[in-house]
Parts: structure tokens; C-alpha cells; sequence
């Protein structure tokens, strides 16, 4: 299909599949059911001693599939989210998941961007920066934080469980957000 702009030839390319508008919903409906089973459930898949930061990832690799705009507004209200669900003090996942979510959103916007091995990074990176975060949070607020152990072996484990939790949903969330895909447009000039 061509449509003629102001200034140039425009080919528009439509993706079968959900409403392009709906894709706010689907991730908001995403993050709330990550939340709730990250809050509840999985307290109980505790793997190397670490339960897997679900919403973290999931924000994590959005950010690199499918590069939306604001996304850190994401991670504050899923932070927000997690603080009411978890019972954790009110804003310490609200600052550690917006710093993350900036940090894993970061990056060159290169044609490979959009790989598994840049949501790996962007999870890496991510995990880094919500760990330190949150443990700061927390001391902060007067909570005891062993932070030998958090640096030593918390961390570590939560790496490995996070990129290993990345490799389980990147192509779910691949595939969601080729089906809610905005239509592209190319530019003939």
C-alpha cells in the first residue's frame, strides 16, 4: 500500500494480527499478572536460593525487542505495583525497577539490537542495577542488609536466574510484540 506525503513516496507495511493500539493493554495486563506471580506464586520456585525478578526481565527484554518510548514510567508503576503486592516498603522497587528499566532500555539502537543476545545484556545490566538498588533502599529505611552476602552470592545467583528466566520468555515476548506491532513506515525519497 503507498500513500503519497508531503514530501516523499511513504510505503506503509500492515502485520496481521492484534490492534496496534492495544499494545499499552497487553503489556499493562503483562506486568500485572508478572507482579502477581512474582509477589504470590513464586516464592515457592526458588532457584540457586533466588526467586526470579519476572517483571525485571519482562521489562528488561521488552525494552529490547520492541524499544518503546517511556518505558521507565513502566517500570516505576510496576515497581509501584510489586511495593503494594510484596509488602516490601513503598518506594524501594519503585527507585531500584525505574533505574533498572532505564539502564536495560539504554543502548544503540544498531540493526542487532533486537537479538536474544541484547535482551541477555539488557537483563544483565538491568539485574545489576536493581540488586545494589534495592539493598541501598532498604538500608536506608532501616532494614539489616548483609551486604557481603547480597554482593557474594545473592547477586550472582540472581544473574544467572534472570538471564536463564530471559531465555524462557524472549521469544513469547518476541512474538506479543510482533503481534502488536505498529505499522512501519519506509520513506522513498
Amino acid at each position: 500500500m503507498f500513500a503519497r506525503g508531503r514530501r516523499s513516496l511513504i510505503a506503509t507495511r500492515r502485520i496481521p494480527g492484534i490492534r496496534a493500539s492495544s499494545q499499552r493493554y497487553v503489556v499493562a495486563f503483562l506486568i500485572l499478572l508478572a507482579a502477581l506471580f512474582q509477589s504470590s506464586i513464586s516464592p515457592g520456585f526458588q532457584v540457586f536460593g533466588v526467586i526470579p525478578d519476572l517483571v525485571l526481565v519482562l521489562l528488561a527484554t521488552w525494552a529490547a525487542v520492541a524499544r518503546p518510548k517511556g518505558l521507565i514510567f513502566w517500570g516505576f508503576g510496576s515497581g509501584f505495583l510489586l511495593d503494594v503486592l510484596s509488602g516490601v516498603p513503598t518506594g524501594a522497587n519503585m527507585l531500584a525497577l525505574s533505574l533498572a528499566t532505564f539502564v536495560a532500555s539504554m543502548g544503540g539502537a544498531g540493526l542487532f539490537r533486537s537479538n536474544l543476545v541484547w535482551a541477555l545484556l539488557a537483563s544483565l545490566l538491568g539485574t545489576l542495577v536493581y540488586y545494589p538498588t534495592m539493598m541501598l533502599m532498604l538500608a536506608v529505611q532501616g532494614y539489616s542488609v548483609d551486604w557481603f552476602k547480597a554482593i557474594i552470592a545473592t547477586t550472582p545467583a540472581a544473574v544467572l536466574v534472570n538471564l536463564m528466566t530471559c531465555v524462557l520468555i524472549y521469544h513469547p515476548v518476541t512474538l506479543l510484540e510482533r503481534l502488536t506491532r505498529t505499522r512501519s513506515r519506509y520513506t522513498i525519497n
